[in-house]
């Protein structure tokens, strides 16, 4: 995305992109943070691990694409969670997932 951006610099389409891209990007690695704090904090041995998974498949996920069916789902779940912001949680649904 970058490079089309860095091609063609007055392409709004371009641009808008990159913004979504580097925003979902920031969101994502917010909740591997928030993921990473409250483990430190949990007493349960089970859900601390439960949470370093969460934050460890996030932070794959904001860089790359999903390789487990873990961050797949994880990424799916921040999707439908940026879609809602975007449409300001209008009818939007995910269905039987």
């Amino acid at each position: 995305m970058r490079q089309h951006c860095q091609q063609q610099p007055d392409n709004p389409f371009y641009q808008a992109a990159l913004l979504l891209l580097e925003a979902s990007q920031s969101h994502i690695l917010r909740y591997a943070l928030l993921a990473e704090n409250m483990a430190e904090n949990c007493p349960d041995a089970q859900r601390r691990q439960e949470l370093l998974a969460i934050a460890a498949n996030s932070r794959h996920n904001a860089q790359h694409k999903p390789q487990t069916f873990w961050q797949a789902c994880q990424l799916f779940w921040y999707m439908n969670i940026i879609l809602q912001y975007e449409s300001n949680a209008s009818s939007l649904s995910l269905g039987a997932f």
